[in-house]
């Protein structure tokens, strides 16, 4: 434990150094009140071989689109699948049932928008998994009505 709270307290400082003092000191005290708060909670023995009663849905266990699409995507290596993976969804549809194995957070990788790379082909803002992306139509009468922040991301 006293190795945990060192750790702790190294990393307060590498990531509040820069705020202060006063801020480092404080998460320290943190760690302190938490570490005197701590209680000893007596846990019955048996408990340790206790049988496991989680319900599995025995109709996904070893199914190939689960092993080879669905978890290979939440790994964050679909880019490497290949094509023949999604024979017979070649419609985009998941088999119902598969976010029982997609422990993940959607917000993993940030989406941005390269200019230089944009073709205006939106397909950017089709698979923002953020609805961050939007593509827009506006006529020259609505662009000079439009507020300052839409002006400066027009394209020509």
């Amino acid at each position: 434990f006293e190795d945990a709270q060192k750790y702790m307290k190294e990393y307060a400082h590498k990531a509040y150094a820069k705020k202060g003092e006063a801020i480092v000191q404080m998460n320290y005290s943190a760690i302190d009140v938490g570490a005197n708060g701590l209680i000893k909670v007596p846990v019955d023995p048996a408990w340790a071989n206790l049988a496991d009663d989680e319900q599995k849905d025995e109709k996904y266990i070893g199914n190939s689109f689960i092993e080879n699409v669905v978890k290979p995507i939440n790994a964050a290596r679909g880019d490497s699948l290949p094509v023949s993976a999604f024979i017979g969804y070649e419609d985009g549809h998941f088999e119902a049932g598969t976010t029982a194995y997609e422990k993940r957070g959607v917000g993993v990788m940030v989406p941005k928008w390269i200019e230089q790379n944009c073709i205006q082909c939106n397909q950017c803002a089709f698979v923002c998994p953020h609805a961050v992306i939007r593509p827009f139509l506006i006529d020259e009468n609505e662009l000079s009505a439009a507020p300052q922040g839409v002006k400066e991301h027009n394209l020509e």
